[in-house]
């Protein structure tokens, strides 16, 4: 992933997910206490799950 480098933070390895309510997911990484936003994902298309039929 080239984004992380690019921002300065080339050495940021586990990137995490926090999801919200319904679709929405915000990507990032924790340093410390402060988490490192690298994108928004309000709608959950850009990596969407594939649900296995129950």
């Amino acid at each position: 992933m080239a984004r992380p480098a690019v921002i300065g933070f080339g050495d940021a390895t586990r990137i995490q997910r926090l999801e919200f309510t319904g679709t929405q997911r915000l990507y990032g990484f924790p340093v410390g206490n402060v988490f490192h936003v690298l994108w928004w994902e309000p709608s959950h298309e850009v990596y969407p799950s594939k649900l296995k039929p129950t």
